[in-house]
């Protein structure tokens, strides 16, 4: 995908010729090579559209007070879109993350959030991936400067090839746990339900990694690094 920028003789430009489509969107205006279709009830599908559903439906549930809150929260608290840093997150959009990530901690909507929230904790080394040679595929996460009112969300893609040096956005959510839980987790059973098949030794897998603050919208991608797997 190749992003656009515009001069003062030309602003704008949407439509299709032949397989490549002209568009604009929240995050400016893009030229991509239309998709071919995907099965549009897959698990992970499902799983996107009932997410965004329940997010607008909690928003609607919100008071006007609680809205309003959030609106403000966003202002104060800038974050932005992962496909444009320019594009900053509304109350709305920031909120519907939120109930995207605390959906996968089991956790309900967060109504009013806090203006107060503890610092984004620090990440004190890689993580690792292992075959533990009875059928689990064991990820131990590093250590943390502080564990005080977080939890991390992993999310992991398939093998990738060795001489790859992108990062992607191709990862699938492999686990949700607080930061005070135990360092080692085995994703076998998620990491075959993803991808059909457990990766093998020195394969190399993409690991991204955020923390989620459980008292307000705060949330940070603290790892995405490629992760060789060994035995």
């Amino acid at each position: 995908m190749a992003r656009i920028i515009f001069s003062a003789l030309v602003s704008e430009i949407r439509g299709s010729i032949g397989g490549t489509t002209f568009q604009k969107n929240a995050y400016g205006y893009t030229i991509k090579s239309k998709p071919n279709m995907i099965k549009p009830n897959s698990r992970t599908q499902n799983f996107t559209k009932n997410w965004f559903v329940t997010g607008q439906r909690a928003w609607a549930k919100l008071s006007s007070a609680n809205r309003t809150a959030w609106n403000t929260w966003a202002s104060t608290f800038p974050q932005f879109a992962k496909n444009n840093l320019d594009s900053q997150l509304s109350g709305f959009q920031v909120f519907s993350r939120n109930v995207y990530y605390r959906q996968l901690n089991n956790l309900a909507a967060l109504a009013v959030p806090s203006f107060s929230p503890d610092p984004i904790p620090t990440l004190e080394g890689p993580f690792s991936i292992a075959l533990d040679g009875i059928g689990g595929l064991i990820i131990t996460q590093p250590t943390w400067g502080t564990t005080a009112n977080y939890f991390l969300s992993v999310f992991v893609s398939s093998p990738i090839k060795p001489s790859s040096n992108f990062l992607s956005t191709k990862t699938r959510f492999m686990l949700s746990r607080t930061l005070s839980t135990s360092a080692a987790n085995d994703i076998a059973s998620t990491f075959i339900t993803k991808f059909g098949q457990l990766p093998l030794e020195g394969q190399k897998l993409q690991v991204r990694a955020i923390v989620v603050n459980t008292e307000s919208g705060l949330f940070s991608v603290i790892s995405n690094a490629f992760v060789t797997v060994t035995a």
